[in-house]
């Protein structure tokens, strides 16, 4: 059995009824039989697009930046908005923008270093996506960048997009190699104006077990056992 096998995702729905429209969901990565059985985190928001944009009351823009205001320092809605609303995009793109019913914006990943560099976070992702993502109209956004990019007075999650950082210093060296980290599972920059966010049509990624094929291998003691 390959450690994809005894890994789960148990997500916990923390949907506001002020904000119907926006879903925080926070998942916990967990490894069935270890010692230590919590071995990483996911933090996520599923957006209703379209029924953001039916709204009579209030736009996307109004409903982000509301959500923010109620769950401050923390919610960063706003700058997806704004990604999506004023940067510049290829007619294709702009397109399947427009049309989609949702955004799936996966603001935080935490994978605990003794396992990093083993693709988990991949793993993890690619999971949180068939399990949020409603329909194949979803795009699913992140924006890689190494721990200590963050404002230091707000959580410093958003930027923990990685489950092999090895703790390095704000550099465009290391963003370049979190963004190409990422990039594995189908992840693209789509803006020419802002190349900082990567997305992700959710039919279009590769299998997982090609991306991660070491998750998908059994342990050596049991291929020695067989």
């Amino acid at each position: 059995m390959g450690m994809c096998e005894d890994t789960v995702l148990c997500s916990y729905d923390r949907r506001n009824a002020s904000f119907p429209n926006i879903a925080c969901h926070a998942l916990t990565l967990q490894l069935r039989g270890a010692d230590v059985n919590d071995i990483g985190s996911i933090k996520a928001q599923l957006l209703d697009k379209q029924a953001m944009a039916a709204s009579p009351v209030s736009n996307m823009w109004d409903q982000c930046q509301s959500y923010d205001s109620a769950h401050m320092p923390y919610a960063k809605l706003e700058k997806v908005e704004n990604y999506l609303a004023n940067e510049s995009f290829g007619p294709y793109k702009a397109n399947y923008l427009n049309t989609g019913g949702s955004i799936l914006y996966i603001e935080e990943v935490r994978v605990i270093p003794a396992l990093r560099g083993n693709g988990l976070g991949l793993l993890a992702v690619d999971l949180v996506i068939d399990k949020l993502g409603p329909d194949d109209s979803c795009v699913v956004l992140l924006q890689p960048g190494p721990i200590g990019q963050a404002n230091k007075a707000s959580s410093p999650g958003p930027w923990e997009h990685l489950d092999n950082n090895n703790g390095e210093s704000d550099t465009a060296q290391g963003t370049e190699r979190l963004a190409k980290h990422w990039r594995r599972m189908g992840f693209r920059e789509w803006s020419d104006s802002d190349k900082s966010w990567l997305c992700l049509q959710k039919p279009w990624r590769p299998k997982i077990e090609n991306v991660v094929p070491a998750l998908f291998k059994p342990p050596k003691s049991a291929q020695q056992a067989t």
